[in-house]
């Protein structure tokens, strides 16, 4: 059974590598895939006999989940387009049924979290190979004449998402569980993890996406504190030392790659602006979006809708085909869909998490810092994109909620 367990979270976690069969959207048979896998998860359970669903609806967590879910629910009957809202509601109860079922394989099961901690990397690992893809082609056919190259689209590294704002938010969530098992394991295997991980970087400091830098400028002062504080962690100042080899060595990778006329990641960080333009109109979307709360603070357009309502504000600034179908930040998204009361339940579940982590963080202090690492960077990028819209982002999340339930349940068993 506990084979099956690890395996499945690999092949939930590795759901940006299923094949799109020539589909324009990749995130529909992404949902696809999840469905189907959470078929066979059920059926291996139900011939096992080994179903116990519980829901631990008594943690906070869990709990919010299931009322933004009712809240997503209860639209139906003020929705602006039901067709729009069945759609999205089946994304949203495929996690549901998710979560349900990773949480119960956790509390279920004995695992070890550096197991969990190892099929991260292990994804994340590929995702940057398949995103350093067209470099390696690169030195394979012409050897270093690309360094001599004016420029650089860096498009070419988006890698298995085919967006490289999801590859480098991807990345940057998972590489939490890297530096875990850089701390956790020492010798050779500690090598091995500094090479993997100076991989995993590398894509984020290629494509120098501004939302992803900001969240890796986290993880480094994260890192940082271990750095200085080594033995209240309980790991050693050798484990500190290559974790932040992984950032510097990636970063150098990086500039010498990178032709001049490209920003590096240092430059784009420091020229970070606080404009409309320079956050690719976010301002005039969250604005937009912020307008649209204010007029219907308690029942809105429904979930799913926003993309048809951001139309209206749009229509003056875009093109004509141009709308954009997200607020890039999904907490005022999901309030303009269900009411200031559905963007503060969602924007609740993640304090929530955070909660927890402070709370079971003197049991186990290096899996709450990691889990607590990723989640924050699920933060940012949930404030500055869209990930509640990218199934590879999605079930990500979901993992980091059961992982969380998980080990607050341990601790409070443990007092």
């Amino acid at each position: 059974m506990k084979y099956f367990f690890y395996l499945y979270i690999l092949f939930i976690l590795a759901i940006g590598f299923v094949p799109v069969f020539g589909s324009i959207d990749k995130a529909a048979v992404q949902w696809v895939y999840l469905s189907v896998l959470l078929l066979i998860g059920f059926v291996f359970l139900f011939f096992k006999k080994d179903i116990t669903i519980q829901y631990h609806q008594d943690i906070i967590s869990i709990r919010l989940y299931f009322i933004f879910i009712l809240l997503a629910i209860f639209s139906l009957l003020y929705t602006n387009n039901v067709i729009n809202s069945i759609h999205e509601l089946s994304h949203l109860f495929t996690l549901l049924v998710l979560l349900i079922f990773v949480v119960n394989i956790f509390f279920t099961n004995n695992f070890k979290f550096h197991y969990i901690a190892l099929i991260f990397l292990i994804v994340a690992f590929f995702e940057s190979l398949y995103s350093l893809s067209p470099l390696f082609y690169s030195l394979y056919k012409d050897g270093f004449l690309f360094t001599k190259a004016s420029s650089i689209n860096v498009d070419i590294f988006k890698g298995v998402a085919g967006n490289r704002n999801i590859t480098t938010a991807s990345l940057i969530v998972k590489a939490p569980f890297a530096f875990y098992l850089m701390y956790h394991y020492s010798g050779l295997k500690r090598v091995l993890l500094l090479i993997c991980s100076v991989f995993i970087l590398l894509p984020v400091f290629l494509i120098t996406s501004r939302a992803a830098l900001v969240s890796l400028s986290f993880l480094f002062l994260f890192n940082f504190l271990l750095f200085l504080k080594p033995s209240f962690f309980k790991v050693n100042y050798l484990s500190s030392i290559s974790v932040f080899f992984s950032f510097l060595i990636s970063y150098l990778l990086s500039v010498f790659i990178l032709p001049s006329e490209n920003s590096n990641s240092l430059e784009r960080i420091s020229g970070i602006e606080i404009s409309n333009e320079s956050s690719s109109n976010r301002f005039e979307l969250w604005s937009n979006a912020l307008d649209h709360i204010s007029n219907n603070l308690f029942i809105s357009s429904g979930i799913g809708n926003w993309k048809i309502d951001s139309a209206a504000y749009w229509g003056s600034l875009g093109a004509d085909y141009l709308v954009p179908y997200h607020a890039h930040n999904d907490f005022l998204h999901y309030a303009a869909e269900l009411g200031i009361i559905g963007g503060l339940i969602y924007l609740f579940i993640f304090l929530s998490l955070f909660y927890l982590c402070f709370l079971f963080f003197k049991k186990s202090l290096l899996i709450s810092f990691t889990i607590f690492s990723s989640l924050f960077a699920y933060f940012i990028d949930s404030s500055l994109n869209f990930p509640y819209d990218r199934p590879v982002m999605q079930v990500t999340f979901i993992i980091l909620i059961a992982l969380t339930c998980f080990h607050y349940k341990v601790y409070k068993d443990a007092k």
